[in-house]
């Protein structure tokens, strides 16, 4: 299992890549809820969606900044990952093993991985760095800090 690195603007930081992959999917299935506009959101939707089936295993640069253009589109994104952790929350401690099962990839990896409950807080302190980085709260003391397993 690899470690890739999230980046926006000089902020950064690293995470297994499966544990992204799982979050870009959880961010897609957000984002199609109408309540969020992004000038490109068809394309943002695209990269999400190419990310989280696992065509780029291991290498996972999703270029939040040809996406986030304007402010507006930043604090969207971040009412989005609001949003997402209180969806998550909701799931209770753990995503059952059926419902990652049930994710549609075409990465072996993914659910080779992946075949036990996930715990849903790996998420939730992705979803915080993530907001943390876009709102410019993140400091420089904290890139490259490593988002592993609890």
């Amino acid at each position: 299992m690899s470690i890739c690195e999230m980046t926006y603007g000089n902020s950064s930081f690293l995470v297994r890549d499966l544990d992204m992959q799982l979050m870009f999917f959880y961010i897609h299935e957000e984002m199609l809820d109408g309540r969020y506009f992004f000038a490109g959101k068809e394309a943002f939707l695209s990269r999400l969606d190419f990310y989280a089936k696992g065509y780029a295993f291991g290498e996972l640069h999703l270029g939040w900044n040809r996406f986030l253009t304007t402010g507006q589109e930043s604090e969207t994104l971040i009412v989005l990952l609001g949003n997402l952790i209180v969806r998550l929350h909701s799931k209770g401690p753990e995503i059952i093993r059926e419902e990652i099962e049930a994710i549609p990839v075409d990465d072996f990896h993914f659910k080779m991985y992946l075949d036990n409950p996930f715990p849903v807080s790996r998420l939730i302190r992705i979803a915080e760095a993530l907001i943390r980085m876009i709102s410019g709260s993140w400091n420089q003391e904290m890139n490259r800090m490593l988002l592993l397993p609890d």
